[in-house]
């Protein structure tokens, strides 16, 4: 078992499409099933049941999938911790924000961090509401951008869980 391969299931249970945890996972598609195949055969448990056009976590499967991602998370959280004293702002980082403000808040705000920090590999997702904090409990999401009634717009830190 490897964290590739926990990271795959991750992936595929944000996703529920094996195409696009693919493409998140930045892998072909038979990649990712085959090492969530691999991890199934390894485990002796079938994490998905599939059919031809579908398919589905099994009770075990959602079970694995929320301790992946517990362990997903502790070991980002390791690596960001032993680069930050070092290189403050490198690795990936997902950043959300609301759709009204990606227009105006992205062209500016991603030249800059460009240019500013190269080892930082920020990923932007339009997020709003509900979204927002799904991911956040799903620790996927690291920082988010919103606008609050009355005051200009902010950058917060979702509270982990």
């Amino acid at each position: 078992m490897t964290l590739r391969e926990l990271r795959y299931l991750v992936a595929l249970a944000n996703r529920a499409h094996f195409g696009r945890a693919a493409e998140d996972c930045h892998v072909s598609q038979p990649t990712l099933s085959t090492q969530i195949r691999k991890l199934e055969e390894y485990l002796g448990l079938a994490l998905i049941e599939r059919n031809a056009k579908s398919f589905a976590f099994t009770p075990i499967g959602q079970d694995m999938v929320e301790k992946a991602r517990r362990i997903v998370t502790e070991v980002d959280a390791l690596l960001s911790s032993a680069r930050t004293p070092q290189r403050p702002l490198t690795g990936p980082l997902n950043l959300g924000v609301i759709p009204t403000l990606a227009p105006y808040l992205l062209p500016r705000l991603l030249p800059l961090v460009k240019s500013h920090y190269q080892q930082l590999q920020l990923r932007c997702r339009g997020t709003a509401g509900f979204w927002r904090q799904a991911a956040a409990a799903r620790g996927t999401l690291r920082r988010s951008v919103r606008r609050i009634a009355g005051q200009s717009e902010r950058i917060e830190r979702p509270p982990h869980r």
